[in-house]
């Protein structure tokens, strides 16, 4: 499961698949899932970030601009690899927080087929319910 965990961490920070909605809408609904004990709350404004880096949003699939797929390539080939995959991740916000000891990443889907099918394809683990869920 840490290996699903790491796969989902790395797809939300780096890769993108869907197009430009109202961001403030966005940060609203994923604000929604941070507890009020958290200890730490970061918002990033993935679509900022990737439009600013040189890259876009293309047919579900985030071009990653040659100087950031070299940098990233350089120290992880796989993950490089991994940028330009379709994964069903919306790129427009991420909030990351912080509860305990645990840290949490959250965003949002634009296709959940996609992303399960990214995620299961490079975890090498399949989603299954759990007690209904």
């Amino acid at each position: 499961m840490n290996k699903l965990f790491n796969v989902l961490m790395l797809a939300l920070l780096l890769v993108a698949a869907g197009c430009s909605k109202n961001i403030s809408a966005d940060i609203e609904d994923i604000f929604r899932t941070v507890p009020s004990t958290a200890s730490c709350v970061a918002v990033a404004d993935l679509e900022s970030i990737i439009r600013k880096s040189g890259s876009e949003v293309k047919d579900g699939k985030l071009l990653v601009a040659p100087g950031i797929k070299a940098a990233i390539g350089c120290t992880n080939p796989k993950a490089s690899a991994l940028l330009e995959e379709k994964n069903g991740i919306d790129p427009t916000v991420a909030v990351v927080f912080t509860d305990g000891v645990t840290t949490y990443l959250t965003g949002q889907l634009s296709n959940s087929d996609d992303f399960r099918a990214f995620a299961e394809k490079n975890a090498g683990e399949k989603f299954t319910d759990q007690q209904g869920v």
